[in-house]
């Protein structure tokens, strides 16, 4: 699912940072918790911010 999701979000580009919010809300529902969320996206995340050059901090 991440790999799917990674595809898909990295087609996004600069327009990622719109989207990222939507992402961690998703894991939330998901996991049942933010901490899973992060735990879950933060690979995905790391990896769409670098390809949207966009910071990671």
């Amino acid at each position: 699912m991440i790999a799917e999701l990674g595809r898909v979000v990295l087609a996004w580009g600069a327009n990622y940072s719109w989207v990222a919010p939507l992402i961690g809300a998703l894991g939330g529902w998901i996991t049942g918790s933010n901490v899973g969320s992060n735990v879950l996206f933060a690979p995905l995340q790391q990896v769409a911010s670098e390809q949207a050059n966009l910071p990671l901090d």
